[in-house]
C-alpha cells in the first residue's frame, strides 16, 4: 500500500516475505537533505508514531553523509512510516525509506531484497 503525501494508510500494515513475518522497527533514510539535523529528522518522522531514536550520519569532520537511522516503539509504526515517506520529497531531495538491515544478517537481506547498509 502506498499512501499520497498528505494521505493516511489505513487498517493493519504488515510486511511479509512469503516465508517469515518480519517484526522490525528500525528505518534507514536514504538522501536527505545536505542540511538536514537529526532533530529535523526526528521531528519530521515522529508524525508516523512514537520514535525512540533518531540519528543522521555524518563524517568525522562533522559534514552529513546524506543517510540516517529512525528507530520507533512499534514495527506497525515503522510500516506506515516505510509507506507514507518512501520516495517523497524532503526540502527538494527524494528520499528511499527502508527497513534497517544489519550488515551480517544474510538471511533477513534475502528476505527483504535489501542490500546492507554499511560493513
Amino acid at each position: 500500500q502506498r499512501a499520497a503525501l498528505g494521505g493516511e494508510v489505513s487498517g493493519p500494515v504488515e510486511h511479509t516475505t512469503g516465508l517469515v513475518d518480519i517484526k522490525m522497527s528500525r528505518l534507514i533514510v536514504k538522501n536527505l537533505p545536505k542540511g538536514y539535523t537529526t532533530d529535523q529528522l526526528r521531528e519530521t518522522f515522529s508524525a508516523k508514531g512514537q520514535v525512540t531514536d533518531a540519528k543522521v550520519m555524518r563524517t568525522p569532520d562533522g559534514k552529513s553523509r546524506q543517510f540516517g537511522f529512525i528507530g520507533y516503539k512499534t514495527s506497525e509504526d515503522a510500516l506506515r512510516a516505510v509507506a507514507y515517506f518512501d520516495r517523497s520529497f524532503l526540502n527538494t531531495s527524494r528520499i528511499q525509506v527502508e527497513m534497517a538491515v544489519k550488515y551480517h544478517d544474510h538471511d533477513q537481506q534475502q528476505q527483504l531484497g535489501s542490500r546492507p547498509w554499511s560493513k
